[in-house]
This record gives C-alpha cells, sequence and structure tokens, in this order.
C-alpha cells in the first residue's frame, strides 16, 4: 500500500494534525532504522534507476523531463518510503498505537 497522506496511515487516524506529524517523523525514522541496511541498498537502487532513466530517458523538454521527475518520484515511494513506513507501522503498533 502507497500512503499519500498521513492519514493513510490507519494507525494515526484521527488525531491532531500536530500528533499525526510528530508520531510520523518518528515513526519514519524507526522504520529506516529498522531497514538497516536494506535502506540503503534500496537508495542505492533507486539512485541506479534514477541514473539509468536520465541517460536512456528518450523524451526531452518539459514534457519529457515532467515524466521523468513523476516516474522517479513514484519509483522512490514504491522502492525506499513504503517500506520505510510500513516498519515504522510495526513499532508505533509496539508503541501502543492506535489508541
Amino acid at each position: 500500500m502507497i500512503y499519500w497522506t498521513v492519514d493513510s496511515v490507519p494507525e494515526l487516524k484521527g488525531m491532531e494534525k500536530a500528533e499525526q506529524k510528530r508520531l510520523f517523523k518518528e515513526m519514519f525514522k524507526e522504520g529506516r532504522t529498522r531497514l538497516g541496511k536494506e535502506f540503503w541498498i534500496r537508495v542505492a537502487g533507486l539512485l541506479a534507476i534514477a541514473v539509468a532513466l536520465a541517460v536512456f530517458w528518450p523524451l526531452g523538454g518539459l514534457i519529457g523531463g515532467l515524466l521523468l521527475g513523476g516516474g522517479i518520484g513514484l519509483i522512490a515511494v514504491i522502492l525506499v518510503q513504503t517500506p520505510s513506513i510500513d516498519k515504522g507501522r510495526e513499532w508505533l503498533r509496539e508503541q501502543g498505537y492506535p489508541k
């Protein structure tokens, strides 16, 4: 599941926005920590994909740049952000959320 907003994280639904933001930051940081070396392998993979796409991307100009940036952004969400949030959600549940 891709988490498009903080409200997309089930453990954070129904909280005040400031509390959601604080917990999301902590959760994401803990998720990166729990991924450990795998997090950096994912980041390296993302960078390799981004460089390959930038070098071999057939479209130029504004539209090509927008599509390239959007594609790299989506890959980043899938490869790096979502797994980090999933691991962070485990931490949130261990902390007793949702309350």
